[in-house]
């Protein structure tokens, strides 16, 4: 009951820490990244060997900001996934949203302590627009499918997680867009 109690209430932390602001940085060429903490999103429960992190950013360019959802899959054998694979994401109103990866993600060995299941997982990113992304946050995700160099790697949820949990980075990341971070900005 103990160790049962332990993981309830690490699964709460952590989906409390996925809504907050993980790093906001201004570089000096004016660049200014926001990244939200990544929340874990799978169909299998809280002892699940496989899972699957969604965390978004958002970088300042000008006047623009380019939005990426990154996706940390925890898998138990290697994978690789090349620039412009593929994410497959279908909303709850039954449309299927396509987003490409931005770079190359290798998936490297994962350490997950308690665990003694080899692991692997790897950070990889995808560009969305901000309709793109408002669509995901209203309608839902009900499946997912990431295209990798073997088989692809995919979940089904009967409750909406990953556009909920998007739409709280969302908010937080205006919020943080609407702060002056940096001593240049508005100048």
């Amino acid at each position: 009951m103990k160790k049962l109690l332990i993981i309830c209430l690490s699964a709460i932390s952590l989906c409390a820490s996925a809504q907050k602001i993980s790093s906001d940085v201004s570089e000096p060429d004016g660049t200014r990244t926001i990244t939200t903490y990544g929340v874990r999103c799978n169909s299998g429960g809280a002892l699940s060997l496989s899972y699957t992190s969604f965390q978004l950013s958002a970088t300042v360019l000008g006047d623009g900001v380019k939005y990426i959802i990154g996706i940390d899959a925890l898998k138990h054998s290697p994978y690789y996934i090349k620039t412009g694979s593929l994410l497959l994401l279908r909303t709850f109103a039954g449309e299927t949203i396509e987003l490409r990866a931005v770079a190359d993600a290798d998936a490297r060995f994962a350490d997950i302590g308690y665990r003694t299941a080899t692991s692997y997982s790897r950070l990889a990113q995808y560009s969305v627009s901000r309709e793109e992304l408002e669509k995901i946050v209203a309608d839902g995700v009900q499946k997912y499918r990431l295209q990798t160099d073997g088989k692809p790697f995919e979940d089904e949820f009967s409750k909406d997680k990953v556009g909920k949990a998007l739409g709280k980075a969302l908010v937080n990341i205006d919020k943080a867009l609407n702060t002056k971070k940096d001593f240049r900005d508005g100048f």
